[in-house]
């Protein structure tokens, strides 16, 4: 089951669904902050500053079902600690051998309920000898703001609904994407974020480095049919200068994030490719200005960028 076009997560008045006004008032160090963009990136197949897109993993796969029909299965959590995202838990929700997470090491799952007013977000779920086991869970209200309390985790690091900022094929088909997005780069800011982040895994002690949580926009002068985009990077492009995208995450590589298909036809196939954006000049984003810079809930402890380089294995441990 699929969500019907044209539908949204989150009410009105959410940061994801609120367009940028004209002339918004920009960051001091936007300047800056867009420069960190371009310095860092273990992606072999990206150069430093392209803008690529999760379309086959690394990202959110999203099942629409009918808990009224679906038995809730029992969720088990494993083991946790302070340096992973904290653990919310639910006993029981509406997952079937039949629904897949992401392959790849988060195991992001995203399960909606079918009135479209619930979500369980799932953080590194597996299959285990029939069990279902996970690092960490949220329920999400889908009707809300899609923000939560300071402090407060959830299944991705900026403490974001997983839905949220989330491109999807029936956007991308009626040529329109009427909300923000995510994105994710290598070095978030260590030690804390902005509103709507409530969360932050940032380790950069870089001047430049972003907070989680940074609004991001594409300038709205920008002439788009000069970059020679194909249609659905246009339309994302489109939603980059109308709404922008806010940090939610560290990642490998500078990254916005499609919807995937693990065990599904892959609906991205001649539509969207994870390069598709690189003609988009990343020197035109801008950083809005960043509300107050918030530290709640990150461990005093938390591990910065250069810590991670006396210790590689420090997270590893925890695996």
């Amino acid at each position: 089951m699929r969500a019907p076009q044209g539908w949204r997560p989150f009410n009105d008045n959410s940061p994801w669904n609120t367009r940028i006004p004209g002339r918004p008032a920009v960051d001091a160090r936007s300047g800056q902050m867009i420069q960190d963009l371009f310095l860092v990136n273990s992606y072999p197949t990206q150069p430093a500053g392209k803008l690529g897109v999760c379309v086959k993993n690394w990202s959110i796969p999203v099942y629409v079902v009918d808990d009224k029909k679906v038995k809730g299965s029992k969720i088990n959590y494993s083991m946790f600690h302070k340096f992973c995202h904290p653990q919310n838990l639910f006993t029981h929700a509406p997952v079937t051998p039949k629904i897949l997470p992401d392959r790849q090491g988060d195991a992001h799952l995203c399960v909606v309920n079918k009135s479209l007013t619930k979500a369980w977000d799932f953080w590194s779920l597996k299959r285990i000898k029939g069990q279902w086991v996970a690092r960490s869970g949220r329920e999400v209200d889908l009707t809300g703001m899609g923000v939560q309390q300071p402090g407060s985790g959830g299944c991705r690091a900026a403490g974001f609904p997983l839905i949220a900022g989330l491109i999807r094929p029936d956007e991308i088909a009626r040529g329109r994407i009427d909300h923000a997005l995510v994105f994710a780069y290598a070095t978030p800011k260590h030690g804390a974020y902005v509103y709507p982040a409530t969360l932050s895994d940032g380790m950069s002690v870089r001047p430049g480095a972003i907070p989680e949580g940074a609004r991001l926009q594409l300038d709205p002068n920008l002439d788009l049919d000069r970059l020679h985009l194909k249609p659905a990077a246009k339309v994302i492009a489109r939603a980059l200068q109308e709404y922008g995208m806010y940090l939610g995450d560290g990642s490998g590589g500078f990254c916005i994030y499609a919807e995937v298909f693990p065990g599904r036809k892959d609906q991205w196939q001649g539509v969207l490719g994870p390069f598709d954006l690189f003609d988009i000049p990343t020197e035109r984003f801008r950083v809005l200005k960043l509300p107050k810079l918030q530290r709640e809930g990150i461990p005093l402890d938390w591990p910065t960028t250069k810590d991670l380089e006396k210790d590689p294995g420090f997270f590893g441990r925890y695996n």
